[in-house]
């Protein structure tokens, strides 16, 4: 039989093993694979994935002015200063960022957030924004 105190060398004698330099590499990847993505880098991936034209100085510009909780930076107007588009161009390149996840990505602050989010329940579900409305009357 084994006693209390040799299981707990035993565990921890294993535990160690597994912190050894032999298994750094498993240790190293396993720890490389868990790192979390940014929102830009999330971002980014979609555009990659993203089949239709766009402009991609408009899309880096946009993406890169994104504050920590995806909000516009700028006024509409200094983006198309900024970029020398006009509303139009500006228009079709926030529909696609504002097409990506997570919802509401790409807003002016939180209230046009909410109604991105909005629009995108409408587009997808519209039963279930029929049931928003009923519930607010």
């Amino acid at each position: 039989m084994i006693s209390t105190k040799q299981y707990r060398y035993t565990r921890n004698k294993s535990f160690l093993e597994l912190k050894s330099s032999k298994n750094y590499d498993n240790q190293q990847f396993i720890e490389s694979i868990s790192n979390k993505r940014s929102l830009k880098d999330d971002l980014y991936y979609q555009l990659y994935a993203y089949t239709h034209p766009y402009n991609e100085d408009v899309m880096t510009y946009l993406i890169e002015s994104l504050d920590d909780s995806g909000f516009l930076s700028y006024n509409l107007d200094q983006y198309m200063s900024d970029l020398h588009i006009d509303q139009d161009m500006l228009d079709a390149h926030l529909d696609i960022l504002r097409s990506f996840e997570p919802n509401g990505v790409g807003a002016s602050d939180a209230i046009d957030s909410i109604l991105i989010q909005l629009k995108i329940i409408i587009k997808l579900k519209p039963i279930h924004y029929l049931a928003i409305i009923k519930m607010s009357s």
